[in-house]
């Protein structure tokens, strides 16, 4: 027959019968030695004990079944609430940066659309002012009969184009009667350099025609530069 010791950890007992170690109730965590065994060993170990230990519960924690509680009727944080805060931040920031993004594209854009059609709208006067220098250079003056009885005109010319200068023009002064009808036209060089937004006085001694009492005179063609 199979003898059994026990030990608590202080004391040795034994040794005890199978049906003795059964009334003595004990646990997997007892310490038995039988003969044979090296050393002791915990009763949960011997595999014939296993019928006869007793299970005994965990220590009772007042709190745990409270803590179980709260955790079971807590709320799941969701998605947004576990979302640190500097990701938060960043974005609540992304709806701002874009309205700045789409604020300064379209002011880019407006001032592109205003360089060049500023550009096409100055090439566009430049070139009708090449092209149609008399209606850029305007007249203006009066005439009279000098002693030798020629005639003179002391007028002026005022550059009024926007980027066009002018230099060696051809005035076309038209002759008419005393009943301002029609005699006759003729063209003089004018030797003057006209800036844009300025204005030139000249004087202009010619002979006219028979019977003329009055003129009227314009620019018809003058240089670029």
């Amino acid at each position: 027959m199979t003898e059994y010791f026990i030990h608590d950890g202080v004391n040795q007992t034994g040794p005890f019968s199978f049906e003795q170690l059964r009334d003595r109730k004990i646990t997997g965590d007892t310490n038995i030695w039988v003969a044979g065994m090296s050393g002791w060993t915990k009763a949960k170990d011997v595999s014939e004990l296993a019928s006869i230990l007793v299970v005994a519960p965990p220590p009772f924690n007042p709190n745990s079944r409270r803590h179980e509680t709260a955790s079971e009727s807590a709320p799941a944080p969701n998605a947004q609430t576990r979302l640190p805060k500097e990701q938060k931040a960043r974005r609540s920031r992304w709806p701002v940066l874009l309205i700045l993004i789409l604020l300064l594209g379209g002011a880019a854009a407006f001032v592109l659309y205003q360089q060049n059609h500023y550009t096409a709208g100055a090439s566009l006067f430049t070139d009708d002012e090449k092209v149609s220098p008399g209606q850029y250079l305007k007249t203006s003056g009066k005439t009279r009969f000098n002693l030798i009885d020629q005639f003179v005109i002391e007028g002026k010319v005022e550059n009024v184009a926007t980027h066009t200068n002018y230099r060696n023009l051809i005035l076309r002064v038209t002759f008419y009667n005393k009943s301002e009808e029609y005699i006759d036209a003729k063209d003089y060089d004018l030797d003057l350099v006209c800036q844009y937004g300025y204005s030139k006085s000249f004087k202009l001694k010619i002979e006219a025609p028979s019977g003329t009492r009055t003129a009227g005179w314009e620019v018809v063609r003058a240089e670029t530069f």
